[in-house]
């Protein structure tokens, strides 16, 4: 429920009251919460979630890592872009779909 109501927030939110609540989601204990915020505020224009994308690349679950490549390609920041870039000369097989859609976010 959480999650989804953070996805509504990133599609149809504005406004620094939903940028502020987003940003304490970055806390959360749950990770997925924590890219799920970290994306809506990508959507938002807000490239406060990437430090966190960047650090859930890093995990060992692969839902994680997909969710993060994700994240990275909403920001939508040069370093963010940067990022998919090395990723995608270096990274595992199930992760190449998701970084060359999330590259076509940001476009090339």
């Amino acid at each position: 429920m959480r999650i989804s109501a953070i996805e509504v927030a990133g599609r149809i939110g504005s406004g620094v009251r939903v940028k502020k609540e987003l940003k304490k989601l970055l806390s959360d204990k749950d990770t997925a919460v924590c890219l799920h915020a970290a994306s809506a505020l990508g959507m938002l224009g807000d490239s406060g979630g990437l430090n966190y994308a960047v650090e859930a690349l890093e995990t060992e679950e692969p839902s994680l890592r997909v969710m993060a490549v994700e994240t990275l390609g909403n920001i939508k920041t040069a370093k963010s872009k940067k990022i998919l870039l090395k990723l995608k000369k270096k990274e595992e097989a199930y992760l190449k779909t998701a970084v060359e859609e999330s590259i076509k976010k940001l476009g090339r």
